[in-house]
């Protein structure tokens, strides 16, 4: 399998499981965008995006936070981030590179670009350099210099283990509605194994 049908079998995946369990944010996803018009806004922006980036927004160009009334936060992914469209995630990108000029530090840099947001200048960042054919994502804040501990502790191999992930959070149970709050939380304390804490949204970056 190719990393772009990885990509593809991974959304595909990621949606079916936000239907099956009935979470409202697979109802609120906007319609695709074109991968030329994306890659085009992304040269202008100074950012060449990678192919599994694309895909995503290609897929649905992140959420619609405008429509009738749900459960507080009803467009949170697993952990509390929820995928943002494209022209949000530019302006993101450009603000933070205004307010926070890139260092000669490991922290993030042009390279990184937002896919999804936790709030708080806080990313889930997609790699637009591909490392061993894979694209990384990075939890880091964008406003803030991030240790390079912290960015390796905080960071999943590619995009299709980042939706993976929250396919599987999904499948798990322990995210969904608290009745008295009518609010998205997590139902009892997750078990994230192998993967950051972070990652889940149980730990804020440091």
């Amino acid at each position: 399998m190719s990393a772009a049908e990885e990509v593809a079998a991974a959304l595909v995946s990621f949606e079916q499981a936000m239907v099956a369990h009935g979470h409202p944010a697979a109802g609120l996803l906007r319609p695709g965008a074109d991968p030329e018009a994306l890659r085009a806004k992304a040269a202008a922006a100074g950012v060449v995006l990678p192919d599994a980036a694309v895909a995503v927004w290609a897929w649905h160009d992140g959420v619609d936070k405008s429509g009738p009334e749900l459960p507080s936060a009803a467009w949170f992914l697993p952990g509390g981030s929820w995928l943002l469209d494209f022209d949000s995630a530019v302006d993101d990108h450009d603000n933070a590179r205004a307010n926070f000029p890139v260092t000669d530090r490991d922290d993030w840099s042009p390279e990184w670009f937002p896919l999804a947001s936790l709030g708080s200048a806080t990313y889930w960042l997609v790699c637009s350099g591909p490392r061993d054919g894979h694209t990384p994502v990075q939890l880091a804040h964008t406003w803030e210099y991030n240790p390079p501990a912290a960015l390796a502790a905080q960071r999943v191999s590619s995009v299709p283990e980042a939706l993976a992930v929250w396919a599987a959070v999904l499948d798990s149970g322990l995210w969904g509605v608290d009745a008295t709050l009518n609010q998205y939380i997590w139902l009892a304390e997750p078990v994230p194994g192998a993967l950051p804490r972070a990652f889940l949204g149980l730990d804020p970056p440091s």
